[in-house]
């Protein structure tokens, strides 16, 4: 079983381009030697040495492998470590602590390192330039992280590295350039999350905080892009705020869906708006884009049953998406800007009458007239607005605007 260990362990070594020399065992604990001079520890037992003799040389640790003792409690990394491997800790359930000795040189925390442990806080150490999949996954106890110094290299948080973790507040380093997929999501207990000041955060992907206890967030400025469900069913996110000079371009469909949100105040920067991007947040009554807005398109069901009440569509809007204020039941307004570049709007985007089951009972749509552009495409030859239309060529006049508004008003 241990040549067998030791032949994975290798096999593994081999596969980055560290090659084993010889296998020693000292203290309880296994060594691999390593032909670039170093050694790489595996064993059972939560003492690391910094350095094994082997042939009468002294060989530095600088590996730490798998197979720790799963009834560990705590374990002492010495500064000369720069890697610990993958699976390192996997399913160490009772292990609470990790500290690192001051000056540590550890670069690299693998795959699935702590996947599942006991682990209750972690220093981790500012030299850190990476931090693998599947890290921290599963932390149930896991509270606090914190990072030494801002860790000035670490450029990326990989996929699902702290999902169903205990975490409930995190401060992210200003380096960090990218959240992965499913990063934070389903950390139930994670309240709050802060971008260090100067964030050169570009991009959040899918999923990244989804399901998690958030209740607000202040989205740096230099984030490009929004991945698809980064904050879905966030119960209590109440505020998402987007730094003032945001560059962000493009939010991704689902992205809000089902959240907590009760207003957002949308880029200018922003071009595109996925499907279902607010669809279903209930509470979310007021979405207002800045001037000069960008905006391009509003993909399929974006506000899809959201309690907007108003709504101003940006004018470089040109294309609306099937059932995009479906349902909204509380829309009494959709104004369009005088210079609209309007094209198309597809079916179903006005709030039609319902039939509620059982007895067919009409609710009637709370919008009565709608100004757009002249020219404007109303989707295909089943559409069906259950309200009057007219159009306008041109400029149009604070008063007709105002008429408008008012006879919505009235008619609800």
């Amino acid at each position: 079983m241990k040549r067998l260990f030791a032949a994975i362990l290798t096999a593994t070594l081999f596969a980055v381009g560290i090659e084993g020399m010889e296998r020693i065992e000292t203290d309880g604990a296994g060594y691999l030697i390593l032909e670039n001079g170093n050694a790489s520890y595996y064993g059972k037992v939560g003492s690391v040495r910094r350095e094994v003799e082997a042939g009468g040389r002294g060989f530095a640790v600088n590996i730490i492998g798998k197979g720790f003792d799963k009834e560990q409690c705590n374990v002492v990394i010495p500064n000369g470590v720069e890697i610990i491997g993958e699976k390192c800790f996997y399913s160490c359930e009772s292990l609470r602590e990790v500290i690192f000795e001051e000056g540590s040189e550890l670069k690299e925390i693998g795959h699935e390192a702590f996947h599942s442990s006991g682990l209750e806080s972690i220093r981790i150490p500012a030299k850190v330039k990476g931090i693998g999949r599947h890290c921290f996954w599963g932390c149930k106890d896991l509270r606090e992280v914190i990072f030494e110094a801002g860790c000035p290299n670490l450029k990326r948080m990989d996929d699902y590295a702290f999902r169903s973790s205990g975490l409930k507040s995190i401060r992210i380093p200003s380096t960090v350039e990218f959240i992965d997929l499913y990063c934070f999501s389903d950390c139930k207990s994670l309240g709050e999350v802060i971008f260090e000041l100067d964030s050169n955060l570009k991009r959040i992907d899918g999923y990244a905080f989804a399901w998690s206890g958030l209740r607000s967030i202040r989205i740096p400025s230099k984030v490009e892009f929004i991945g698809e469900g980064c904050f879905k069913k966030c119960k209590s996110l109440r505020k998402a705020i987007f730094e003032e000079g945001s560059e962000l371009r493009r939010i991704d469909g689902y992205a809000f869906a089902y959240s907590g949100l009760k207003s957002v105040r949308i880029p200018s920067s922003v071009e595109f708006i996925g499907g279902w991007c607010f669809g279903n947040c209930g509470e979310l009554c007021k979405a207002l884009f800045e001037n000069d807005s960008n905006l391009k398109r509003m993909e399929e069901y974006t506000f899809l049953c959201s309690g907007l009440r108003s709504i101003c569509i940006p004018a470089n809007v040109e294309f609306i998406g099937r059932s995009c204020f479906y349902k909204c039941a509380n829309l009494r307004e959709m104004i369009f800007s005088p210079d609209s570049q309007l094209k198309e709007i597809k079916k179903e985007n006005i709030p039609s009458a319902t039939r509620v089951p059982p007895y067919g009972t009409i609710t009637y749509p709370p919008i009565k007239h709608l100004l757009v552009p002249y020219g404007t495409i109303f989707g295909d030859r089943e559409v069906y607005f259950p309200c009057v239309i007219e159009y306008y060529n041109g400029p149009i006049t604070r008063k007709q605007a105002e008429l408008i508004a008012t006879r919505n008003r009235r008619s609800v």
